[in-house]
């Protein structure tokens, strides 16, 4: 089994529309949400094309390493090499979140086995700072998300599967400096055909409007629904964004905010006509949220990100072959220019990836793969990482082995100021994050 590493930036939201809405023809010009280079080939690519319809391939040797101070001699093999290692108590399920402050430290919100949530601290060295279990409004609660506030709050959302009664989606705010929850707002799931209702992604659009997304069931499938709330847990607007047939599935629908304070979102759902998962990408505006730029895409999004630029990042993994697919775009049809980039991945296993941008707006990428090993032999898990620069050369790629246990979603990505890659994850049911730079071994 491969795991394929795509990336597409700058692409025309006519193009991508057409090819999803044109239906199984449609999704075969995209190879089902498949790579665009062949799956028999060893190669990263990078493909740039515009809407003349021209394209041409280049290969990630056309980059010279001397473009770049940090990408290595062909000589030369890339490694990580870390730097500190920081190591948590016992009974974590995964990390769910990990966000850099201004200061430089590390806030992670952590998913405990049991159905807790923990919050941690870390210094930019990787020292513990403080710890904190904030108390929600639910006992088995499933982290959905965390926002880091200007007032140095954390913003908490999660979705509580307290049995009996229904399901809630909870939302706080955990004030750091007096260690409490400041306070907590519940709103009740409805359960729907084909629905695991579920709170989404949260984003801070401005000091006193916090975004949340949360599906929620009925009769026939379930509802998107875009929830705006006030700095103090006010719920100023709840908005219906669309009916869809219900996925079967829990993926978290995305929204981050973009530079310009707008809200950049994203949500998959089943088509039985296509046969797969799709996602539909767009821009919502306060304080209306109407979504505009709408774009389709034959792809289940894992992660998303805006760059400086406002240039959307997309990382997903097609179902039928553990593709990862990273899509830049700036959604605006005045740019109309695109590359994609593919790199394979050898992997048995295929789980929920992350992707970062760097200071100087280059894409990261972090999976966790396990490669085939002989019978008899212990198992291996790798974590790979992968630079590309902001036109679609991959710089750099480097494989660390790591004791990694089989999470939901092992692997969060942090990129520091001075190009650190750092990674939040669990290892045998402890939080694990390490920092490492990227460097070059030569024989």
């Amino acid at each position: 089994m491969r795991l394929w590493v795509v990336i597409m930036h700058r692409t025309s939201l006519l193009s991508l529309s057409r090819l999803v809405l044109h239906g199984a023809a449609g999704l075969a010009a995209l190879g089902c949400g498949g790579p665009t280079t062949s799956l028999d080939t060893d190669t990263a690519t990078t493909d740039t094309s515009s809407t003349s319809g021209a394209e041409t391939t280049a290969s990630d040797d056309d980059a010279e390493p001397g473009d770049d101070p940090m990408s290595c001699s062909p000589e030369c093999t890339p490694i990580l090499t870390s730097t500190w290692i920081y190591e948590g108590p016992s009974g974590s399920r995964m990390v769910v979140e990990m966000l850099r402050d201004a200061d430089g430290s590390l806030v992670l919100g952590i998913q405990r086995t049991e159905g807790g949530v923990v919050l941690l601290r870390l210094s930019a060295a990787g020292e513990l700072l403080w710890s904190a279990s904030p108390g929600l409004a639910c006992e088995r609660c499933e982290l959905a998300d965390i926002v880091l506030h200007p007032s140095g709050d954390v913003l908490i959302g999660a979705t509580g599967r307290d049995d009996p009664g229904p399901h809630q989606a909870v939302l706080a705010r955990f004030d750091v400096a007096a260690s409490e929850v400041a306070w907590v707002r519940t709103l009740d799931l409805d359960a729907g055909k084909d629905t695991i209702p579920r709170l989404g992604q949260l984003a801070l659009l401005d000091d006193d409007r916090i975004l949340a997304l949360r599906i929620n069931g009925f009769s026939e499938g379930e509802v998107l629904e875009l929830l705006d709330l006030t700095a103090d847990g006010m719920l100023r607007r709840q908005g219906y964004l669309g009916a869809q047939q219900g996925s079967g599935g829990s993926w978290p629908p995305l929204v981050v905010r973009a530079p310009t304070g707008e809200g950049v979102m994203s949500h998959a759902w089943w088509d039985d006509q296509t046969g797969q998962m799709v996602t539909a990408a767009s821009r919502v505006v306060p304080p209306f949220y109407i979504p505009i730029s709408r774009v389709l895409l034959p792809l289940r999004l894992d992660d998303l990100v805006v760059d400086a630029q406002g240039h959307r990042i997309e990382l997903a993994r097609s179902e039928g072959t553990d593709t990862i697919t990273l899509v830049v775009t700036s959604r605006r049809s005045s740019d109309p220019e695109r590359w994609t980039a593919s790199l394979p991945l050898l992997t048995t296993s295929s789980l929920r990836t992350a992707l970062a941008v760097g200071p100087d707006d280059q894409v990261y990428a972090v999976a966790r793969t396990t490669p085939r090993v002989p019978p008899g032999t212990p198992p291996q898990v790798m974590l790979e990482v992968a630079r590309w620069s902001v036109d679609g050369m991959l710089r750099w790629h480097a494989t660390q082995p790591l004791e990694v246990m089989a999470t939901a979603d092992p692997v969060e990505l942090v990129i520091d100021d001075d190009h650190g890659v750092i990674v939040g994850t669990v290892v045998r049911g402890r939080p694990y994050v390490a920092r490492y730079e990227q460097a070059c071994a030569c024989d």
